[in-house]
């Protein structure tokens, strides 16, 4: 490959600490930047209701950074496909647990990035940590609005 890249996807040697000239990273579903599900904005108090309500942990994104390095990760991907990737070390981002009190909501980081590639210039994931279920299956349908 040419400038001895040893990745297909990238065009750039390391994109997770070369800059992405071109503009060419997967960005995020709408939604991640304001408050929808998944998204920085979303209130502690909102995402503790969502993981109690649907009985599983609930991850928020934390910073626009995690989500360019979540870009980058996700560009790796076939379409279709999702993958866990290890967190930044730096990374802001967090995972509520199911049965949290809504009084004395309590943060945890995430410790991995669940990552898939639409396909159309957009990435869908979350942030998780160890309470995450496994992936169901490397492939989904891309109804973007689920996971």
């Amino acid at each position: 490959m040419a400038g001895n890249n040893p990745n297909i996807y990238a065009y750039v040697f390391d994109s997770n600490i070369q800059v992405d000239v071109f503009g060419l990273d997967l960005k995020p579903e709408n939604g991640y930047l304001r408050g929808k599900k998944h998204g920085i904005k979303v209130t502690d108090k909102d995402a503790q209701i969502y993981a109690n309500k649907e009985g599983i942990s609930y991850g928020k994104w934390g910073s626009k950074k995690d989500l360019e390095i979540a870009g980058s990760l996700a560009e790796t991907l076939e379409v279709g496909v999702f993958q866990d990737f290890p967190v930044n070390a730096d990374s802001k981002s967090v995972v509520f647990h199911s049965g949290g009190s809504i009084d004395e909501i309590v943060q945890y980081p995430a410790t991995h990035y669940r990552l898939r590639n639409n396909g159309n210039g957009t990435f869908h994931g979350f942030p998780i940590d160890e309470t995450a279920e496994p992936i169901r299956t490397g492939n989904t349908n891309l109804n973007t609005n689920s996971h």
